[in-house]
């Protein structure tokens, strides 16, 4: 098989068809995938996407995309066109491959710097999306936003600026950012304003190191006119944030800190001791579950809806008030993930057991599956060493 992509028949194992192609993305419903060809990096034609015909591995047609920095998302539009997000931002009909492009930098080539790797900590499956990363070890991605939509706009941000976009691919307006600051960020839109989280780190080889410098700043929704920016030292990375009554609380390495989101200023600030808590990384997500006394499971998140759950690099959880207190603490060994949702049952795994809950946080069943097993149909399936193994769950789907 080489480097190849093959597809094989579920009920066989024999091979239905084989390209020389990479799979990025497979549309369940159009059963077209999205895929670049298995090329030498200097080829012309290695930023050229194909979409496949699944069922028979045939191209349907082409629409040139740069990778060089990976691709940051993929986002539905509506039942027949998808966003990309690569180096900048692509709308693709599926059907045809029709669509508009606005290229934007989102990546550095050739960066040198020996920058250290921040500390990472486990991410407890709570990640979401796409992220397909380039391999060359010079090269920096990942310097750019996520993308919102409002008003059948989108707001985006790269290395050099942020713009707003209408869904034809026109620019409404763009505005310039300090390119030796600007690193990963965060867009948040509230009223007509759209704020920028520059977070102070990026990544490379899909590790994340320090990159540009932090700050916050705003933009006037209408316009994109900038109305303040606050600079933070540069090893003050922001690592997670939340905003409550107009208050934006950030999150950096050993400091919780407090600022008005719309005067950008400082309210209040808590140092967090190091050697007791290490780095504080994440807001623990949704997907992350406990079990109660009566032996029910429930997200974290429910159990207390006033605090919010901050994961350090230690392994504990931190409860977290609004006012920046601490009010209770867990240990990441307590935590379940939840992989799976569907018809009212969640998979949630703990090192290579899944145990499947019912609506009422109840188990109902227990086994060895990983948490990137794959649900089609009644049957679970995961690859172990060389083999694919399959688990009937029908009798957990009967009425």
């Amino acid at each position: 098989m080489g480097n190849n992509t093959q597809r094989l028949s579920t009920e066989t194992g024999k091979v239905v068809w084989e390209n020389a192609t990479a799979i990025y993305y497979v549309d369940p419903k159009t059963k077209i995938g999205l895929a670049y060809p298995i090329v030498n990096p200097s080829a012309s034609n290695v930023n050229t996407l194909m979409g496949i015909n699944m069922e028979n591995g045939s191209t349907l047609w082409s629409h040139e995309i740069n990778r060089d920095f990976g691709w940051n998302s993929l986002i539905s539009m509506n039942d027949t066109s998808k966003l990309i997000v690569s180096s900048g931002l692509h709308r693709l009909n599926f059907s045809n491959g029709h669509g508009w492009d606005y290229t934007a930098i989102t990546g550095v080539k050739e960066y040198s710097a020996n920058a250290a790797t921040l500390a990472a900590g486990i991410t407890l499956g709570l990640a979401t999306g796409i992220m397909l990363v380039p391999t060359g070890q010079n090269i920096v991605h990942d310097i750019a936003s996520n993308l919102v939509a409002k008003n059948n706009l989108l707001y985006f941000a790269s290395r050099e600026s942020i713009a707003c976009i209408d869904l034809k691919g026109n620019v409404v307006w763009q505005t310039s950012l300090p390119r030796k600051l600007t690193s990963k960020s965060t867009l948040i839109v509230e009223n007509d304003v759209v704020y920028l989280i520059n977070r102070g780190f990026a990544y490379q080889n899909n590790r994340l190191m320090e990159f540009g410098k932090p700050f916050i700043a705003s933009f006037n929704l209408i316009n994109g006119q900038q109305s303040y920016m606050t600079e933070f030292e540069k090893e003050n990375q922001i690592n997670a944030y939340y905003i409550h009554n107009n208050n934006l609380i950030l999150v950096f390495p050993h400091k919780l800190a407090r600022y008005n989101l719309s005067a950008g200023s400082l309210i209040d600030e808590k140092p967090m001791t190091e050697n007791l808590y290490g780095e504080l990384t994440y807001f623990i997500g949704n997907q992350a579950y406990v079990q109660n006394i009566d032996s029910t499971f429930t997200s974290l998140n429910a159990t207390d809806t006033t605090h919010h759950f901050l994961y350090t690099s230690t392994g504990r959880i931190l409860s977290i008030s609004d006012n920046l207190q601490i009010d209770a603490q867990h240990d990441i060994t307590e935590i379940y993930v939840n992989y799976l949702s569907t018809l009212g049952l969640n998979f949630l795994v703990k090192g290579s057991s899944t145990i499947v809950t019912n609506q009422q946080g109840e188990a109902i069943a227990i086994f060895d599956a990983p948490s990137n097993a794959v649900l089609s149909g009644t049957t679970l399936r995961y690859a172990q060493d060389n083999s694919l193994i399959e688990i009937d769950l029908s009798n957990l789907f009967k009425p």
